[in-house]
């Protein structure tokens, strides 16, 4: 037994070295369209996850096949050459300290069972670039199941303070945590209050993590179980004056049958008091046309998309034809109504292992 558990342990220490980081993105346009496989101009150094990997020694290399086809057919080889070398410079593109610097250690270990952290997210405040937040499941926690905890740094990430340990608002775990600045640099955390059921809970600090205060953002219900709570916060298109905070997760009802859909609630008053839910996906049913893993993006202007993983049948010429994707709903009125999601990237996969963080889909405004 202590050598079959010693072996995953030196497995999975293996499948972390070699893992390949990758970023997936897309462009969406002034008008508030969106292209499929497009790369940001302004962020096409941070390397496409679906096009290049970084291996473990710093060199890029194109991904084989089909991929490559969608490489050239995203980039003209000019654009191919202007940017590998800049993503193989050390230096990059904004100067030697802005892309790579050495590993530096966030998290602490508890001495309390388990000292495993991860589902990292990571802000920066906006008001001041040096100030960098870490949260995290901490399995080592010693009054949760799992705890989640928060780490600061003031200096640019060279050196971190914490850990500062959330509470729960039910329940005796916590999960899924999610970062976002305010753009007067105050900090939310959304994560999940866990026991039979679950419920939202919104931490909030005002001096860059050291300090929060807790809320309710969605109360616990006996006839539905939330998953993956994801945060944004941006304009209010009423009013560009306010931020509105805006938490979307996945809404799981049913016990023989389980239906599913994206929802989302938003506060308008700094996280004292939550409107909705509001509806952002159809009702899926588990497995056949299931949605989950959202991610709320706010451009400067107000308007929300949420992307997210989905599976539904359509009829092509008469025949049923199963699609499963990213897709992305836009809104224009702070989240209350959503356009039909539009299918922005399809896949043969039901969960890809490569891109985004466990297999969420990420949107970059």
């Amino acid at each position: 037994m202590q050598r079959s558990f010693l072996s995953l342990i030196l497995l999975a220490m293996l499948a972390i070295g070699i893992m390949p980081i990758m970023v997936q993105t897309m462009e969406i346009g002034n008008d508030g369209s969106f292209e499929r496989t497009a790369i940001p101009a302004q962020v096409r150094w941070l390397v496409s996850g679906a096009l290049y990997l970084r291996d473990m020694w710093g060199s890029i290399k194109l991904m084989p096949g089909s991929v490559k086809e969608t490489i050239e057919s995203s980039l003209s080889q000019s654009q191919l050459q202007q940017t590998l070398p800049m993503l193989q410079s050390p230096r990059g593109r904004f100067g030697e300290d802005s892309i790579f610097g050495p590993n530096i250690r966030v998290t602490r270990d508890s001495p309390h069972y388990y000292p495993f952290e991860n589902e990292p997210s990571i802000a920066v405040n906006p008001t001041n670039p040096r100030n960098i937040v870490v949260a995290a499941h901490d399995y080592g926690d010693p009054f949760y199941l799992v705890g989640i905890v928060v780490y600061r740094s003031f200096d640019g990430g060279k050196t971190w303070s914490g850990p500062s340990r959330m509470v729960a608002t039910y329940g005796d775990s916590l999960s899924d945590p999610s970062l976002a600045f305010g753009r007067d640099g105050t900090l939310y955390l959304s994560y999940l209050s866990v026991g039979a059921f679950s419920e939202i809970t919104l931490a909030i600090s005002r001096d860059g993590g050291a300090n929060w205060s807790f809320v309710r953002a969605l109360n616990y219900s006996f006839a539905a179980f939330y998953d993956k709570p994801w945060i944004a916060v941006g304009p209010d298109p009423t009013n560009p004056m306010r931020d509105i905070i805006y938490i979307t997760y996945t809404e799981f009802k049913g016990y023989y049958e389980v239906n599913l859909s994206i929802k989302l609630i938003r506060s308008r008053d700094g996280g004292r008091t939550f409107e909705g839910p509001f509806r952002v996906s159809w009702e899926g049913r588990y497995p056949d046309t299931l949605v989950q893993w959202s991610y709320p993006v706010v451009d400067r202007n107000g308007t929300l998309y949420v992307s997210f993983f989905g599976v539904k049948t359509e009829r092509v010429f008469g025949e049923p034809r199963v699609i499963q994707g990213i897709w992305v709903a836009k809104s224009i009125d702070g989240g209350v109504t959503f356009s039909e999601p539009v299918l922005a990237a399809e896949t043969n996969w039901w969960f890809p292992g490569y891109s985004g963080l466990y297999g969420f889909r990420w949107i970059v405004p």
